[in-house]
């Protein structure tokens, strides 16, 4: 976010973005669909353990809703993540600063008409 202009730019585009896509219903769809997939391995791997370490039931629980719950925020914050920078990178080149929308080399002065980072054409 440092080659943002001003502040107000970055922040306006984090608001941009969190708006757009978080009334996503593939975001919502993703996110409990990973979460259930999660808690259920979870709850798998402590019943066979429970085997072996009996463990008492608020326990039980908590584990599993700790997991499914921090993996479930971890894994969509990491899908996310491409997206997102190419929708910064796609913001500060309307706002006229040229970055590669691969690498985010910066292209200011940049006459080839490529990338000298990766070599995408722009």
């Amino acid at each position: 976010m440092g080659r943002f202009p001003e502040k107000k730019d970055a922040k306006e585009a984090t608001v941009d973005w969190s708006k757009r896509h978080v009334k996503k219903l593939s975001f919502w769809i993703g996110l409990i669909c990973y979460s259930a997939l999660v808690g259920l391995v979870v709850t798998g791997l402590l019943i066979g353990i429970r085997r072996w370490i009996p463990l008492p039931p608020a326990l039980f629980g908590g584990i599993v809703g700790g997991v499914t719950g921090g993996t479930g925020f971890i894994a969509m914050r990491w899908y996310w993540r491409d997206h997102y920078r190419r929708f910064l990178r796609t913001r500060l080149n309307t706002l006229g600063i040229p970055i590669c929308m691969k690498c985010a080399y910066d292209l200011t002065a940049n006459e080839s008409g490529a990338c000298p980072e990766c070599g995408t054409r722009l």
